[in-house]
């Protein structure tokens, strides 16, 4: 095994960077950022580089938000032609300082989504309320002042309109407000900075705009009608709630979320609102008076920014088949384990390819699991002929216990964090993870994938990977297949059950009351080895195999195991078949198995998918409810 790489290896155990290794190493659905300074130096910059990573940030999937107070047409003629057309319908440009908001259509072009339009009368009072404060500035110092006028509802006032800081970097941006504190206080303005703006806020408000909204980027302040906030919060409202993205699978980038002057930095307005609490804020900018402790605060710039989107992109490579789907209108996500809701939400996350379908059991299972895998037009009677006819409950092949220590990991209880189960409808593959913490302090982060192969149907497919945090020692991690089963009645449909193990795994034969005879085949393995397991194990009804992982503290182990089943309806020897089935899998990667069964998906998705514009909630409904069909 080798070392993982990353921005963050050789930082500290207790620097930002090495919490932001730690708060970074997922992947987000949602990525919003500031554009001059955090993105790019300025607005003449190179931005080649950036742009390829945000086209392949969104080739992921991911929704890309930038919010910037300048306007659409200088971040287009940055972007310039660096984004393919059909990725852009993941971006949004939030611009004007929160007053627009654009969408791209499937043309690539942008269309206004959200605009906020000042009336005569609010951009008249913008105006006298930019001319007063000059003036009282001017009175005040005894300087000149700059007014910009032709900004979309907003008036800004250079307060240092000198050749020398016409145009400054971000990065310079400690620099600047020595020179424009200077500059103010040298003139008998006793708090510099700070008491420009108060003077800004108090005329705003004196002139009938209660509502105003000052800010500053050092070098003006600005007097509007919106700000950063506005525009999070359409993005809240209308890009991240119809497609039930979780604020914790939210990523924020700016490089003034700290004070400048006295005051709030303007990237801090995206903070300001209700549904953000849980999301990951990286600053890499200078902050010159420090961030806020909410804020991971990495510094470097517009490369360090490149470094968080590369690393976001080889977190996907170092995952592979782990790598939970980032796009949101094509997931259904559940988090934590509630007892009362436990059934509906295994239906909810079910899996099926048209010859079977199964539940989305936890694989641990809980006290009220109800894991079922069922065969198409397979019914059953039960020895109670007054019952009515259900479908066939198989044996249960997916349940895995894992173990450290001699301690079960179970999150029913209460010692995993983090947990959630997301069903990717686009390859019909459900994922979970979520972090264990042991009573012995051994903390371990989990993820599984489960899918019933469309590419060939008596195929079922789940994996385990686990990443110790603190420990390195041996990890237990079995798989079973189990008869103990009943229907949604209670009815045992078995009449007998043969469980058989042998070199190339384990077997279990079973029979119908009506005669029906169903061979479950499994081989389980640990990573791409395709050595045997420690040992095997066989009662009356279940057989099982179990490998004893030697797992090192921040290095992936995995398990892989592949299931075939195969009924006497096919053939008058389901077990040899089912066997057969099981070793042309093993002898395959696990991914390459896995890209099989999504290519099929995406061939069927080809055929009947629905899109439907401007209506993501409505759109994914439908979708769901395809999936299920």
């Amino acid at each position: 095994m080798s070392e993982p790489t990353s921005p963050w290896t050789s930082a500290g155990l207790d620097s930002p960077a090495c919490r932001a290794r730690e708060e970074l190493a997922r992947p987000f659905r949602l990525i919003m950022f500031d554009w001059d300074g955090t993105a790019v130096e300025g607005r003449s910059a190179d931005a080649t580089r950036v742009t390829s990573l945000i086209d392949r940030i969104l080739a992921t999937g991911t929704r890309v938000a930038i919010v910037t107070g300048t306007k659409l047409q200088n971040v287009l003629a940055q972007l310039g032609e660096g984004l393919a057309i059909p990725h852009r319908r993941l971006l949004f440009v939030a611009a004007n300082r929160g007053s627009e908001v654009f969408a791209f259509d499937r043309r690539g072009d942008p269309i206004p989504v959200f605009v906020r339009t000042a009336t005569p009368e609010e951009n008249a009072k913008l105006d006298a309320a930019a001319t007063e404060i000059v003036a009282r500035l001017t009175k005040l110092t005894g300087l000149s002042f700059g007014l910009v006028r032709d900004r979309l509802n907003r008036r800004k006032i250079d307060l240092i309109p000198t050749p020398e800081w016409a145009d400054p970097p971000k990065s310079a941006i400690g620099a600047l407000l020595n020179a424009t504190e200077a500059r103010l206080r040298g003139a008998g303005l006793g708090r510099g900075v700070r008491e420009a703006f108060e003077v800004s806020l108090r005329v705003a408000h004196e002139l009938g705009l209660p509502d105003a909204r000052v800010t500053s980027d050092v070098k003006h302040v600005e007097v509007g009608l919106t700000d950063k906030r506005d525009a999070v919060a359409y993005l809240l409202t209308e890009v991240a709630a119809p497609l039930a993205i979780p604020s914790h699978d939210i990523l924020v980038l700016g490089d003034e979320f700290g004070p400048l002057g006295g005051f709030e930095g303007s990237d801090s307005k995206m903070l300001d609102l209700p549904g953000i609490e849980g999301a990951t804020v990286v600053s890499v900018g200078p902050e010159p008076a420090g961030a806020p402790p909410s804020v991971l605060h990495l510094g470097g710039g517009p490369a360090r920014f490149c470094e968080l989107l590369e690393d976001q992109l080889d977190l996907n490579r170092r995952l592979g088949c782990f790598a939970t789907p980032r796009d949101a209108a094509w997931i259904v996500e559940e988090g934590g384990f509630e007892v009362a809701r436990e059934h509906e939400i295994e239906s909810i996350l079910s899996l099926a390819n048209g010859y079977l379908g199964t539940r989305g059991s936890l694989a641990e299972g809980s006290s009220v699991s109800r894991p079922a895998t069922f065969l198409a037009g397979a019914f059953e009677a039960s020895n109670d002929l007054a019952r009515v006819p259900e479908l066939v409950v198989l044996p249960d092949w997916g349940r895995i216990r894992v173990s450290v220590e001699g301690e079960e990991i179970s999150v029913e209880r209460g010692t995993m964090t983090g947990h959630r189960r997301v069903l990717d409808m686009r390859r019909g593959v459900l994922f979970r993870e979520g972090v264990a913490h042991a009573r012995s302090g051994h903390i371990t982060a989990i993820r599984t994938i489960h899918a019933a192969s469309l590419a060939n149907r008596h195929l079922l497919f789940e994996g385990i990977e686990l990443t110790p945090s603190n420990y390195s020692g041996w990890v237990r991690v079995e798989t079973l297949l189990s008869g103990e089963v009943r229907s949604a009645s209670g009815a045992l449909h078995w009449q007998s059950f043969t469980p058989v193990g042998s070199e190339e795994g384990p077997t279990l034969l079973a029979h119908t009351y009506s005669g029906l005879s169903i061979a479950i085949a499994s081989r389980s393995r640990a990573g791409v080895s395709e050595e045997p397991p420690c040992f095997r194990e066989t009662t009356a009804k279940s057989s099982s195999e179990a490998c004893m992982i030697e797992v090192r503290a921040s290095l992936p182990s995995q398990v892989f195991r592949e299931v075939a089943i195969v009924s006497s309806r096919e053939t008058n020897e389901p077990e040899a078949l089912a066997r057969k089935l099981r070793r042309e899998a093993g002898a395959r990667p696990f991914d390459a198995q896995l890209g099989d069964h999504s290519a099929a998906w995406q061939a069927r998705w080809r055929d009947a998918a629905v899109e439907i514009d401007g209506a993501p909630r409505l759109e994914r409904a439908l979708r769901f409810a395809l999936y299920h069909l």
